[in-house]
């Protein structure tokens, strides 16, 4: 008799393990599913991010910005008191003839100058820097079209060399070691055309007129420097 009543009790306590086993939970997750679990899946935004917007956990935030075009790679950045516009310098491309050119500097021989994308036909002339004294030297005029000059400034009383680099450019009537006039003319570019500008700071134990081409534009000879500190305001 005992032992009918204990397989009894048994055989009912089974089926209930049985029967609960297959009742589905109230919020259609599995039983096991703890807040751990609930957590790994992120939530989804309930409708799709509005352009410049994008899904952070449920919700929209604001998309990066691009970073602007006057925002380049420079070891000299613009000083705080320059003026952020190109246009507000004399530039060797005449004012209006000119637009930033968007996106980095290429890979080429100007590597972190400005591109001028040429929209009227124009004419570039020779750079002068703020302060310059005399005219520029010219360095280099290479065979692709790169014409290198070197400038000398006085600044707060302070000496200082500068180079300038022009790419691509057929220079006519320019030969190395000549010196340029502020303002010469040196060559006429198309529409559509791109000028490339880059601006260098000579080291102070560096001798511009006794180095290689390939060294003129060494990291150890000179450094880059946002052309903005150096050309003067137009007027």
């Amino acid at each position: 008799m005992k032992s009918a009543l204990a397989f009894a009790v048994v055989a009912a306590a089974l089926a209930g393990i049985a029967t609960f086993a297959r009742t589905p939970p109230p919020s259609g997750r599995p039983r096991n599913a703890g807040p751990r679990a609930a957590a790994s899946s992120p939530r989804a935004p309930a409708a799709p991010c509005p352009p410049d917007f994008l899904p952070d956990d449920g919700v929209c935030i604001p998309a990066p910005a691009p970073p602007r075009r006057d925002e380049r790679s420079f070891a000299i950045p613009k000083l705080p008191e320059r003026a952020t516009p190109w246009s507000a310098y004399s530039l060797p491309l005449p004012p209006d003839t000119w637009k930033l050119e968007d996106g980095p500097p290429d890979s080429g021989a100007v590597r972190s100058g400005v591109g001028l994308r040429v929209t009227r036909t124009t004419r570039a002339t020779a750079p002068a820097l703020e302060g310059q004294v005399g005219p520029a030297r010219v360095l280099l005029v290479g065979d692709g079209g790169t014409l290198i000059t070197l400038h000398h400034v006085t600044v707060e009383g302070r000496d200082r060399s500068y180079l300038v680099v022009l790419s691509p450019i057929a220079a006519s009537g320019v030969a190395p070691r000549s010196e340029l006039a502020p303002g010469a003319p040196l060559a006429e570019l198309p529409v559509g055309s791109v000028l490339r500008l880059e601006v260098r700071r000579v080291l102070a134990t560096s001798d511009p007129s006794e180095l290689s081409p390939d060294d003129l534009l060494s990291d150890a000879t000179s450094t880059s420097e946002d052309p903005r500190n150096v050309f003067p305001a137009r007027r």
